[in-house]
């Protein structure tokens, strides 16, 4: 299952797909409002309580190599790194994702 979260008064905008037998979110598409930094997180904050209240435990997204190297000190770990991709795909417990994505946008 996939759902979005949005405000209407900016461009702050959150896909995620639901992996309920695993119990993972996965973030599936994102747009961070530079102008609105404040409504993205209040979304962000939002969700993964609502994700939280219904039991999911992995925060799930995919971010590119050279990110890996800005991040990688904060609380996630690889879950598949195939070289020949550009990207990889991170996890880390759902209760650290917002922090973490604070973090490595510079928050």
């Amino acid at each position: 299952m996939e759902v979005e979260f949005k405000y209407k008064f900016s461009n702050n905008y959150l896909k995620f797909k639901l992996i309920e037998s695993e119990n993972e979110i996965w973030m599936e598409d994102v747009n961070l409002d530079y102008d609105h930094p404040k409504i993205f997180f209040l979304l962000l904050s939002n969700a993964i309580d609502k994700f939280i209240e219904n039991g999911y435990k992995k925060f799930v997204q995919t971010v590119l190599k050279e990110d890996w190297d800005i991040i990688k000190d904060f609380n996630w770990k690889k879950r598949l790194d195939d070289n020949d991709k550009p990207t990889i795909i991170i996890e880390c417990p759902i209760e650290d994702a917002l922090i973490n994505i604070a973090k490595g946008v510079g928050f």
